[in-house]
This record gives C-alpha cells, structure tokens and sequence, in this order.
C-alpha cells in the first residue's frame, strides 16, 4: 500500500482505461473513513487529503479534526503535513471503533477507494490522484479549457504551474481547485458577482490564481460566490451576497470582489455553499448555517426570518461528519452514518423537512442533495434516491417523483454520489463513474445531449 493519503485515508492510482479508475482499498486495520465538503443545488464538491504523507500510527491525535474522519464520502480533506497525516490517522482509527461500539460502522467493512467527484450547476469535474476532468455547460469558461464551447466528453484541466490538484468544486458557472503542496486556490468561469475572488467582473476561460489568500485546505464553491477554509481553519468568502450568505453579520454588502473572512472563528473543518446559502461544521462537529431561509433551507425549525446575515448554530448536536448542500435543501451525516435531510423536495406536492430528518434509517457512507432531490449511498452499497425526478436524475428507469427511501436499482457496489442541476453521477467500488438526468449541455459525459433515466457509464479518457 502506498504511504499516502487520497480523499481523507483513501489511497487512489492513476487512471486506467476503459471508463474505470484503479484504487487500492485500505485495510481495516488503517482504519478511517472521512468527512468531506458537499454539494451545491445539488452536491457541490468533492475533494481529497493528501497524498503522499508518511503515516505513524502513534502519531498523537489532532482534536480539531477528530469530527472529520469517520466516513467515506472523502469529499473534501484537508492539506495535511506528514504529522498531521499521522494523527489524523490514529484519530480515524479509534473513531472506527468507537462507531463500532455504538452499533454504527462496521469496521470490518473495507473502506472505499474513491475519487473525488463534484457537481453544481449543468457541469460537472472528477479529481483522480491530481488530474482533474471537467465536461458538460460551458457557457462562461466553466470546464477551464480556454473556450465556452460545451464538453460533452471528460477533458483534462490543468494549472497554469502543471503542479497536481488537491480539491476541486464545480459550482454553479464557475469552477475552483486548490493547488497540491502550496495551497494556492486557482478560479475560472462566471465572475458577474466576483465569486472568482479576482478583484473584477471579468469571467475568466482558464485556472487563475486568487491572490489575498493564506495557505487553503479546501473550497466550495456556490452559485455566484465561493468559500474557502485556510490552514489556521478560519473561514473566507467572496463573491455575492444578496441574502447574507456571505456571513458578515450586520455589514451592509451586496458583494464582495476579493476574498474577505466570514466571523471570526478558527475552528471550521467543512464548508458547503449552496444556492444563497451555506452550512458548514465546526469542531468538535456542530453545525451552522447562514443566508437564505425561505424553504427552511437553515434547518432551524422555521422560515423566519427568510434571511439569516449572521451564522446560526442548527440544532444542538456535535457528532456531525459531513453536509452537501443545495437549492432548498440539505443533507447530512452524524455519527454512525445516519442520515439527516432538510429543507424542501420533489416537484409537488412537495416534502418540507424543517429540521434535519432522518429519512432512510440505514446508514449511509455518502450523501448528496440536489434540487429538490436528494440520494445517498448506504454503508451496504447500495442506493437510495427521492424527490424530483422529472429529468430522470434519481436513474430509476422513468421520469417520476420518487417519495419515502426507496432503493436505486439491485446493485450493492456504490462508492460515492453527487448531484447537479438536475443531473445525478456515482462511483462505483471498482472506480467506474455512472451518470443519469438532464444532459443539454452534456453534463452526463456521455458523448451526446440526450437525457437518460438509468445511470450510464461514462469513459473517461
């Protein structure tokens, strides 16, 4: 096994052909499953840790990221350095355990290997040891490939430096990845409101350096504004700020041009930018949200006021993992893998979930919400998916809305999945990537613009 770190605890390889991608499982033993970033009007981001850390199990824990190691859906990890690696590790460790003893993971379950896949609007970027992929709308240089033409195949983007990626998130029209090793944050596409942190409104076609920033361990980016967590775990933003997503409490600002800090605190280990909104955890694993609360779209019991400027603890819990947000909903997992979901879904009559809910009581190693619809992958591999459907984004076979958790299909090897603007991709154990829902502009990958309503293999370059 490499000494190395992909996704949070997750060792992944090169590509290999055929539309798959090779991984190498841990053993039980290595013990952690991660927390990662989420997703935008349907999952916004998947990221990784790092790669290349040299692991010591005696390594002393790291308090501040003890929340963040338990689960597989190791969408968006730190930067970590070859002690934090360690500790990180012992702390995952003892966290399987613990998980065990309360009747949650199985750690003789194999932890995933997983790419990190992300999705916002109608594109969506996979990151595979480095290299990412991005395909689908291109209208405002989204892909980051120095045209607006769409993709309806995988291409490669690269930085400017050619130095690997360690995090992507597709958000709605833009896209922004963290640089490996120097956590430089690189940001391409629509940049009416600024959320490409430039100082300007000029869009962008290619990956442009954010300049103002300290060292980042991850980034989400959300519809026309973005967030970023630094090395100190305090929290920046940019981008608009019409319904006080932006988290600058009584400030009055429409918008901001250049990264600015979003309170205080230094203690964030997960951020999830939505549409106007965002959650995000906190150590020891409490979750707060802040902007737009119409469609009790902040989980906290009620729709008023509609707009929340200053960030707003949800609930009392602290054993959170892992959030994605998105339009009017949101997704999340506690201890155990359990599920939580908030917020509206389905076309109509509509699901209101004021306060996080728990829908599937099985539990899940992934979770996604998207517009109007959620999915997750359970701890068994298999998967559920409810809500809109109308696109055919749930892949069950037809185009209606789905109520309740019922189970996608028969098949007992889902990894990880994410959802766009009405678009749905998965990964399978194997490192196969399945697509399904809308695809005008090509967001399946599939070579064409048809929908499809059963997940399809996507062939990546």
């Amino acid at each position: 096994m490499r000494g190395g770190l992909v996704a949070a605890l997750i060792v992944c390889t090169a590509l290999a052909g055929c539309g798959r991608l090779r991984f190498e499982t841990l053993s039980s033993v290595d013990g952690g499953r991660d927390a990662g970033d989420a997703t935008f009007d349907a999952s916004l981001d998947a990221s990784t840790a790092p790669r290349d850390a040299q692991v010591d199990a005696t390594a002393p824990h790291d308090a501040a990221r003890d929340a963040a190691i338990i689960d597989a859906n190791v969408v968006d990890a730190p930067l970590l350095d070859a002690g934090d690696a360690a500790a990180w590790l012992d702390a995952a460790t003892d966290a399987m355990a613990d998980a065990a003893d309360d009747g949650g993971i199985d750690p003789t379950y194999p932890p995933i290997a997983v790419a990190s896949l992300t999705s916002a609007g109608p594109h969506t970027c996979l990151l595979d040891d480095g290299r990412v992929y991005c395909w689908g709308q291109n209208t405002n240089g989204e892909i980051g490939n120095n045209g607006t033409a769409n993709q309806t195949r995988p291409v490669e983007i690269t930085l400017p430096s050619g130095v690997p990626i360690e995090q992507v998130s597709a958000g709605e029209g833009h896209t922004c990845a963290i640089e490996r090793g120097s956590g430089d944050l690189y940001c391409w596409g629509m940049n009416n409101h600024g959320q490409l942190g430039l100082d300007d409104r000029n869009p962008r076609l290619v990956p442009t350096r954010v300049p103002g920033l300290p060292r980042l361990l991850r980034v989400s980016a959300g519809y026309q504004f973005t967030f970023a967590i630094d090395e100190n775990n305090a929290l920046w933003c940019w981008g608009d700020n019409a319904e006080g997503q932006l988290g600058q409490a009584g400030t009055p600002l429409s918008e901001s041009l250049t990264p600015i800090r979003s309170g205080n605190d230094t203690d964030w280990i997960q951020i999830a930018a939505g549409q106007a909104r965002v959650c995000g955890l906190r150590s020891p694993g409490t979750l707060w949200c802040v902007g737009r609360n119409v469609y009790y779209g902040l989980g906290l019991g009620s729709n008023v006021p509609n707009q929340y400027n200053t960030w707003t603890q949800t609930g009392v819990d602290a054993d959170w993992l892992h959030i994605s947000v998105s339009q009017d909903g949101a997704c999340g997992r506690r201890t155990g893998g359990i599920s939580h979901c908030w917020g509206t879904y389905a076309s109509g009559p509509p699901t209101v979930l004021m306060t996080p809910t728990t829908i599937d009581p099985m539990p899940w190693r992934s979770d996604a919400a998207g517009v109007f619809n959620a999915c997750g992958v359970r701890q068994a591999g298999t998967m559920t998916c409810w809500g809109r459907n109308v696109e055919g984004q749930l892949g069950t076979g037809d185009w209606t809305d789905q109520t309740g958790a019922p189970q996608i299909g028969t098949d007992t090897d889902w990894a990880l999945v994410v959802m766009g603007r009405f678009h749905t991709c998965a990964l399978k154990l194997d490192g196969r990537l399945f697509c399904t829902g809308e695809n005008g502009a090509g967001q399946l990958g599939l070579g064409d613009t048809m929908r499809r309503n059963v997940f399809t293999l996507v062939t990546l370059p």
